[in-house]
């Protein structure tokens, strides 16, 4: 057998080549690797960019709303508008976009958006849209004043008005009080008032609405108060709680996000009440039938309306405060074959939120005169309440002229009380009568006169008459 031949010089060099290679393979995979190790914090943050931030800012006319945009470090998006409609691409070089709303109402407005690397960023606000309506000028259809009980110093007079479109009310009585303005019902401003001395009296009413107005005008006259008149005020003080209700449209809308990898999304959304209100009721919007709606209960369930795509467990709960109420539940996709292309789940649900507002107020002294003679009776229509106060507590006052003396006053209603008028000596009684007060003048047994005319209650006693017992 032949010897083993030696290596040639070129095999050598072939050999000596090889082991090069993979040593400087092997140094080349750990060169990278050290590069890539200390190179990628530094491409993070020289070459990757920020997170994007979702921002914008919305300016109303009417049904159409323009939202400029504020975003920043985004490249792609959607918007979702809340009533419905067709979810919108963002554009990063689009500065504004304008959308309009088929009825007025509260909405929730979505703006998703991601970058290249897939970071998302997202941001909700609520949107009440109120229809653009031409300002109406107002109208005064009724404005009419009666004396109540005559027209004789002190004098009261009711007057009764209707009025359409108006926001502001303002009323000026010439007898040197300050003008008064309101903006409470504003449909009927019935309400009395009475003027103390003689003379002509100019009463006038303006009903504001924006910058149109219009006003009426009348005199009254308040003539001198007999010799020997009695004459009964009733002053009345009330405290109320004014209740102010409103029923406000508002649409639930969530999409299920096109990049969520699970098949369930689970949807939270919040309607808030109108500052300053708390909801008594939430109903579905519904056009025919009977709505679902809370009726007292702090949640209730409720199965998709037809809008609806995809949506389960559906529930709207109402918060403990009653400032607002959230509708929770779920976006289920269809993960069949069959179905790989189906539009993706979408949540629809409109409602309508009963809300209510209570305001404390106390309406200053209103004073009501009506004459009668002794003994006799007169009936003191006491000031109207407005409809929208509830829980009112009322103190009535009594007090008996003559003339312009009084001879009796007290902070409560009397029984029976003696009152010493110039014909003689009666028992004043005044009772409530719904909103009115009966006064009654009976004459005391055994009463003489004690005087006479606008002289007041001047009494002189018999010299043998002995003083009462104390």
């Amino acid at each position: 057998m032949a010897d083993k031949q030696a290596d040639t010089p070129a095999a050598e060099t072939k050999k000596s080549f090889g082991w090069l290679k993979a040593i400087g393979g092997g140094m080349g995979g750990l060169l990278s690797g050290a590069i890539m190790m200390y190179a990628s914090p530094l491409v993070d943050k020289f070459v990757k960019p920020t997170k994007p931030v979702a921002n914008f800012e919305k300016v109303n006319e009417g049904t159409t709303v323009t939202f400029h945009n504020r975003t920043t470090g985004a490249g792609e998006g959607w918007w979702d508008f809340g009533d419905g409609s067709a979810l919108e691409p963002y554009a990063p070089n689009q500065d504004a976009i304008t959308h309009t709303y088929a009825h007025p109402g509260d909405y929730s407005v979505k703006l998703t958006v991601h970058n290249l690397y897939g970071d998302e960023s997202d941001r909700t606000v609520n949107l009440h849209v109120d229809a653009a309506q031409a300002v109406l000028p107002p109208t005064i259809d009724a404005f009419e004043i009666k004396p109540v009980g005559g027209s004789y110093a002190p004098a009261t007079f009711r007057i009764h008005t209707s009025v359409k479109n108006a926001q502001v009310f303002i009323w000026d009585v010439s007898d040197e009080r300050p003008l008064e303005i309101t903006s409470a019902s504003l449909e009927n401003q019935d309400r009395v008032i009475t003027f103390d001395k003689p003379g002509g009296y100019e009463i006038t009413m303006v009903a504001v609405n924006g910058t149109q107005h219009v006003e009426k005008t009348d005199i009254v006259q308040v003539e001198g108060c007999p010799k020997g008149m009695v004459t009964a005020i009733a002053t009345t003080t009330d405290q109320a709680t004014h209740v102010e209700t409103l029923a406000s449209d508002f649409t639930f809308c969530e999409s299920y996000p096109p990049r969520a990898t699970e098949g369930t999304f689970h949807v939270d959304r919040q309607a808030p009440a109108k500052p300053g209100y708390e909801i008594t009721d939430v109903r579905l919007a519904s056009s025919t039938g009977e709505a679902p709606h809370l009726q007292g209960k702090s949640e209730i369930t409720f199965d998709a309306p037809s809008a609806c795509r995809g949506a389960k467990n559906l529930k709207l709960q109402l918060a403990a405060n009653r400032r607002s109420v959230h509708l929770t539940g779920d976006l289920v996709r269809d993960e069949s074959l069959v179905n790989v292309n189906a539009p993706l789940p979408h949540l629809l649900v409109p409602v309508v939120m009963e809300q209510q507002k209570k305001t404390p107020v106390i309406r200053a002294a209103v004073p009501v005169a009506g004459a009668l003679t002794a003994p006799g009776s007169a009936i003191l229509s006491l000031p109207p309440l407005p409809a929208d106060w509830i829980d009112t507590t009322r103190q009535v006052q009594l007090e008996l002229r003559v003339c312009d003396k009084v001879v009796w006053h007290d902070s409560h209603l009397p029984k029976n009380a003696p009152v010493t008028l110039p014909s003689g000596r009666f028992l004043l009684t005044a009772t409530p009568q719904g909103n009115q007060v009966r006064v009654d003048l009976i004459k005391a047994n055994g009463a003489g006169v004690t005087g006479s005319g606008c002289e007041g209650d001047s009494r002189s006693r018999p010299r043998d008459a002995r003083p009462p017992r104390r």
